[in-house]
């Protein structure tokens, strides 16, 4: 705990006092250089029983703002939601997301999968493989 700047430790502990914890962490984040597994172990040892788990959307991604591996497969596979003109749609501007194609018309990749299937191997690779920190998941559109 003595990594965490003052305001993760008392977030950490509020959050700590309740007995399943949600967290809206994406890849590559990091607080004072931990990273996701870090900051959901700081829960577990603040309170063993917690339940942690993880919220990850589906059907939109940072294109620009935050570039990551899935950026990068969107890019090369053509995932993203266009329109009729073939330009790139967000359901909101606001926070600079946009919308993928998640449907069966999307062509899959060399792997045969789409985005989907492609994103839950991901997203489990970046924050739950090798690690028993995470009790659940929430995938959300």
């Amino acid at each position: 705990m003595a990594d965490f700047n003052l305001g993760a430790v008392v977030e950490q502990t509020l959050l700590a006092r309740f007995d399943l914890a949600m967290l809206g962490l994406y890849a590559g984040w990091s607080q004072n250089g931990l990273g996701i597994q870090a900051a959901a172990q700081a829960l577990k040892t603040i309170k063993p029983s917690i339940l942690v788990g993880n919220y990850s959307i589906l059907n939109e991604a940072y294109y620009n703002t935050y570039p990551d591996g899935r950026t990068t497969k969107l890019n090369a596979a053509n995932w993203w939601l266009r329109d009729a003109a073939g330009n790139m749609v967000q359901w909101s501007s606001a926070y600079g997301a946009w919308d993928i194609n998640i449907s069966t018309w999307a062509a899959p990749d060399a792997n045969g999968q789409r985005y989907p299937q492609w994103a839950a191997d991901w997203f489990d690779s970046q924050y739950f493989a090798g690690s028993s920190v995470f009790d659940f998941w929430y995938f959300a559109m």
